[in-house]
This record gives C-alpha cells, structure tokens and sequence, in this order.
C-alpha cells in the first residue's frame, strides 16, 4: 500500500522558508548580513565617499559593529541604537574616520527608522540625539565635512524619522481596527445569541399550544374511556384513571412553563393555530401587499403533525415577509413536495424594478426558520441564488404519521 502523498522536496522547503521569515528578528539578522556583505564590498572597491581618514584597519571592525546592532533592532531597539551610533561616532572623537555610505550612513538610518516606529515618545526624543551627535563630532577631525554634507545628512535623518512614525500610527490605526472589527464580532455574535434565544422561547411558546392541545385531548379521552370501563374492571378504571391525572398534571406544568416563557408583549393566542390549510390566507394577505405569488404542490398531501404544520407556515410566512421587506413587491414561487419528508423551496424572482435588494441582516426571519426546520430533524439553506433570494427547507416526515395526526387532530 502507498502512503500519503508528500509535497515535492521543494515546495516544501519554500513554505518552511516563508515560515521561517515571519520570524522578525531571522529577517533582522538576514538584514544585518546584508549590510555585512555590502561592507565587504564597499572595503574592497575603497568606496569611502571621499572621507578617507583614519587607520584602514580599523574600517572592516567599526563597520561591522555598526550593522551588527541591525541584528537585534526590534528586540532592544534602544540598546541597538546606542550601539549602531557609538560604533559610528566613539572613533571620530579621537581620529578622523572614513564614513562610509551603506556601512555607516544606511545603517544609521535604519536605526533612526526603527526608534521612531517602536519607541515611546519620551525615548524618541532621545534618540534624536544620535543624529544630531553626529553632526557635532565627524567634523572635528574632518575638515571636508561641508555645509552639503550638513543638509544632505539632515535631510536623510528626518526621510527616515518621518517614516518610521509614519509606520508607527499607521500600524496603531490598524491594531485600534482590528481591536474595533474584534468588539463588533463579539457584540455581533452577542446579538445572534439574543436573538436565538428570543426565537427559540417564541418557537417554544407557539409549540406550547399545539402540545397543550394533545394533552388536553389525552385527558378527555381517557376520562371517557375511565366512564366507558364497566365497573367490575378495577384496574382497567385504575390504569385510565392514572393516565388521566399524569396528563392533567403535565397540562398545568406545560402552562405554567407558558407563563415562564410568555413576555409583556405577548398576547395570548385567540385563533386557531395555523397550518399548511391555511396558506390561502397568507397567500392573499400577501398578495395585498404587492407580492405576486405563485404555489406549487407536488407529491401525495396529507395532514401534518399539528407543531410540523404549524413551523411549515410559519416557515413560509418568513420567507414572504422578507422578501417583501428586501426584495420589494416581486414575484414568489412557493412549491410545496409531499414525499418521504416536506420539502418548501420559496424563491423570489429578484428585486423589484427601480428597487435594490437590502442585505439580509441576521434577525427573527432567518434564525427562526432555521430554528424550526432543525427542531424537526429537518435541513435550512438561504441565500442567493442568481439575482434570486431562494429558502430551501426539507423535515422528515414521520413514518407513523396517520397515528401522530390523528392524535393531534382529534
């Protein structure tokens, strides 16, 4: 048997090569051997820039001190800083030196760049000093150290310094960005638990009366049966008469659950609970409000459980009223299959002319569909489907279905 698959040897290597430079002091170190390799160059072409002084012997130590504090420039920028400026400036205290551009000047710079990116305000100040500093001890013993050098060197300090703060507060403005985008994604996420939770005690509150309701008709089913029993059938009339007090109890605590559930702003229900019979109602009230809407029926109809009936309409229902609210007066197909599971598919014709479709917002509509569709075992997906905002359901039908409808429908 072959094993798994390998990437080639050298895709491998470039990823761990990319890995690896994310490490920020590799890319320092790799910067500093840069510069290393420019000195070398600069010493064998004796690029001096016309400041040849000094000891030669000494120009290959100074300068390699000088970019060796790149190295560590983001760990301990201050300490490299110090370190980079002493190399430079300490020598030409005591003797004229030969000031070299990417040995001594770029090096330089990058450091100034780097204080003023990373360190606070206070030490900024400070380190300012290194450039100044400059300006004061390489003229002591370098005569040709002219009035251009003095503008050109400035000039150059203050590109770096200006950069490096301007890096700085852009990358402030991104961390206070990513702080913000973080506190929306926590309160978003907030207000989806809220809302899921508010759906859900509505769903439950809804189902409360379709459970209610079977309960009610259990207990006066066997209250009758209990009557109906002839009297010499004592444990017969005990069994019914067992039924009938467990479901008259699990009625009251299904109420007072309906009590814990119910807010101020429900109202309690006054209308037949409704149900795929009704949709000819919804349809019309619907239509009123400038939907033109189109249903489909395929497959064998047959009566639904009364709480799978019940979250069917609802389903539809929330379908229809956001495709008004986002959509505008448009078009709607509601095909309904009856199958080995219900399955609902609403799909609008696209916005309306002149209109342009709201982005859908997370809210009661699609939480509560979902809710419902998962509650029964069922599959939810929304979303676009062309310029078309399409609602798929698909719940299970129960195998026993005739018995559970009948139960409830009594």
């Amino acid at each position: 048997m072959r094993g798994p698959t390998r990437a080639p040897y050298g895709r491998r290597m470039t990823v761990r090569t990319l890995t690896r430079l994310r490490d920020l002091r590799l890319v320092d170190a790799l910067i500093a051997v840069g510069f290393a390799v420019l000195i070398v160059a600069e010493l064998l072409a004796h690029m001096d820039d016309g400041y040849r002084a000094g000891p030669a012997a000494w120009n290959a130590p100074i300068l390699l001190g000088t970019v060796t504090a790149l190295a560590w420039r983001r760990r301990s920028t201050g300490w490299a800083l110090v370190t980079g400026y002493a190399f430079a400036l300490v020598p030409s205290l005591f003797v004229a030196h030969t000031i070299f551009f990417f040995g001594t000047l770029i090096p330089l710079l990058v450091l100034s760049f780097t204080a003023a990116e990373r360190l606070s305000t206070r030490w900024l100040a400070w380190s300012l000093l290194g450039p100044v500093l400059l300006l004061v001890i390489v003229p002591i013993h370098q005569p040709g150290f002219d009035a251009g050098d003095v503008v050109f060197w400035v000039m150059l300090s203050a590109i770096a310094v200006g950069l490096g703060l301007l890096v700085r507060r852009l990358n402030q403005h991104r961390s206070a960005l990513a702080a913000t985008l973080a506190e929306q994604v926590r309160d978003q996420a907030a207000r989806e638990e809220a809302l899921l939770t508010e759906e859900r005690s509505r769903i439950a509150r809804e189902l409360h009366d379709v459970v209610a309701h079977a309960v009610s008709v259990m207990v006066v089913q066997a209250g009758a049966a209990r009557l109906a029993v002839g009297f010499d059938d004592d444990e017969a009339r005990t069994g019914m008469l067992a039924v009938e007090s467990a479901g008259r109890e699990a009625l009251i605590d299904l109420r007072r659950l309906l009590g814990l559930l119910r807010t101020h702003t429900d109202e309690v229900a006054v209308q037949p609970t409704p149900g795929i019979a009704m949709l000819d109602e919804l349809v019309t009230r619907m239509q009123a409000s400038g939907l033109a809407i189109t249903v489909q029926v395929t497959g064998m109809p047959a009566p639904l459980p009364a709480g799978l009936d019940l979250s069917a309409y609802r389903i539809i229902q929330e379908a229809l009223t956001n495709t008004l609210k986002h959509a505008g007066p448009t078009s709607v197909t509601v095909a309904i299959h009856y199958g080995e599971a219900l399955t609902l598919d609403i799909t609008d014709a696209g916005p309306a002319p002149g209109h342009i479709r709201r982005r859908t917002p997370v809210g009661h509509g699609i939480i509560g569909m979902r809710e419902r569709a998962t509650l029964f075992g069922g599959t939810f997906a929304a979303g676009l489907s062309g310029n078309s905002w399409r609602v798929q359901v698909s719940v299970p039908r129960p195998v026993n279905q005739s018995t559970e409808t009948a139960t409830a429908t009594t």
